[in-house]
């Protein structure tokens, strides 16, 4: 499923893998104050054709709760 997501521009997969991911990741996030988007070097999203990153980070913020600092790391 993350294959299709990361170079099949399938964004329809981003919920379901989103609450998945907050779920499973609640130990980790416990004490955390925002989510932190890392942007991709400029060949990988080349490759990739667009950053799927932000879309990620929304559908982990909708489950886990926490918000997503989207402009706070450049590359």
């Amino acid at each position: 499923m993350v294959h299709p997501l990361k170079y099949g521009d399938r964004l329809d997969l981003e919920p379901m893998m989103g609450s998945w991911l907050a779920n499973s990741e609640n130990q980790v996030l416990t004490g955390s104050n925002a989510l932190e988007l890392v942007p991709p070097h400029w060949r990988q999203r080349w490759v990739l054709r667009f950053n799927q990153s932000p879309a990620q980070a929304a559908a982990v913020s909708t489950g886990s709760g926490l918000p997503v600092a989207a402009h706070s790391l450049k590359r």
